[in-house]
């Protein structure tokens, strides 16, 4: 049997920095394996112009802070159906689902969100990047995700 690893995504934005920190020594603390946060430089929900702390630096505090979770930046791709308007899939198309189908069938496993440009329809694949990542490995996360995003986009 395989061993299961358990992480937690800690949101940098609507908190206050001691809550934020602590989020991170607690992960560590309860032995979760990996621990992620985003990379935006302003909130992507609610007031653009709330509270949001940036994701790098986040990352240097929790590493000098934790001893034992792994850290990374979660990176997310937008799927859409026409690159010049930015126009969603419509969901009952799936297009997430299929992805992260696909993106399993080599080996690979992404995250995924749905309906966030009006509460339905939207999609997004991510994929969480830990700071002790070689180049050969991250070049293999990017070749299997646009595989994956191909094999889909090639599909009816």
């Amino acid at each position: 049997m395989s061993e299961v690893k358990i992480g937690a995504l800690c949101w940098n934005q609507y908190t206050d920095w001691p809550s934020l920190l602590e989020a991170g020594i607690r992960a560590d603390r309860l032995g979760y394996s990996s621990l992620w946060t985003w990379d935006h430089v302003y909130p992507i929900i609610g007031d653009s112009h709330g509270t949001n702390y940036e994701g790098w630096l986040t990352l240097a505090a929790w590493a000098q802070a934790t001893q034992h979770v792994r850290i990374g930046l979660m990176v997310g791709v937008e799927l859409v159906a026409d690159r010049a308007t930015k126009a969603p899939f419509p969901r009952s198309r799936q297009v997430t689902e299929k992805v992260l189908a696909a993106a399993r069938e080599r080996g690979l496993l992404l995250y995924s969100s749905t309906g966030h440009v009006d509460g339905t329809d939207g999609d997004l694949v991510m994929f969480g990047i830990p700071f002790v990542v070689s180049d050969e490995e991250l070049a293999t996360a990017v070749e299997r995700t646009a595989a994956a995003i191909d094999a889909v986009a090639d599909s009816p």
